[in-house]
């Protein structure tokens, strides 16, 4: 088994990792609430120093087959809900080219007022 695998949860993990499903043992949803998508394989095996290591890699296994979880490959990761990581955007979200410009009170001379019935202030109308 290597290692420095890192595994993440599906949304599948996810919604039966907060409700405790009964389709897994105490083990396995052990494991599952330690996977976060960070840590490799050796560091799950750190925190459940209990497991041996074959035993960790079936239960992994289990849990891949299940579609709880899945591995991480490269830098790019999209999760299921088809969102890529913010990190990994390379084109941010457009913004207008131009901008209203606030309006001076020189501009709105001789136009007629409101008065603000919560302020109890005049206000022009433009």
């Amino acid at each position: 088994m290597d290692l420095s695998r890192v595994y993440t949860k599906t949304s599948k993990g996810i919604l039966d990792g907060n409700t405790k499903s009964r389709e897994l043992t105490r083990e396995h949803g052990r494991v599952l609430a330690l996977i976060d998508g960070k840590s490799s394989v050796s560091d799950l095996h750190e925190k459940i120093s209990r497991l041996s290591e074959s035993r960790l890699g079936e239960i992994l296994d289990e849990l891949a087959e299940l579609g709880m979880i899945r591995q991480l490959n490269g830098a790019l990761a999209v999760d299921d809900f088809g969102f890529s990581s913010p990190s990994s955007s390379t084109n941010p979200i457009p913004r207008p080219s131009s901008r209203r410009k606030p309006i001076s009170n020189a501009n709105c001379a001789g136009r007629k007022t409101m008065k603000c019935a919560s302020r109890n202030k005049t206000a022009p109308l433009c």
